[in-house]
């Protein structure tokens, strides 16, 4: 197993206890990350689970482009926030880019609800 599969494996136990349950309001969404010099993974979220992965998926909903996977794992865990990061120059998405501002809120136990979201 490599580095990022035991680093992905760790995100998979440690995320789901601040995973919330149907908040993206999809069936299933592909979050593709991609780093300047790190290896790419991707994170598929269903209703009620969720998996990251690594390498690249053929068909991702989204694509994110960060600098590296500190400042990602950061942003999906709420220790920075994604306009800062995007003003910095470290965070930007193509594809739809209302998930890609949901998937920050994801994991975040200290953002607002889905209800809070959407009102």
């Amino acid at each position: 197993m490599t580095s990022l599969e035991n680093t992905l494996e760790q995100k998979n136990k440690h995320l789901k206890k601040t995973f919330k349950q149907n908040f993206l309001q999809q069936d299933y969404v592909c979050f593709q990350f991609l780093f300047k010099k790190e290896p790419p993974f991707y994170l598929i979220v269903e209703p009620t689970n969720f998996s990251f992965r690594p390498a690249i998926n053929p068909s991702p909903t989204v694509r994110l482009y960060i600098n590296n996977h500190c400042t990602c794992w950061n942003l999906l865990e709420g220790e920075k926030s994604g306009f800062t990061a995007f003003m910095e120059g470290k965070y930007y998405s193509d594809g739809h880019i209302v998930l890609s501002q949901r998937l920050l809120y994801l994991f975040n136990s200290k953002e607002p609800s889905k209800e809070q979201v959407i009102n």
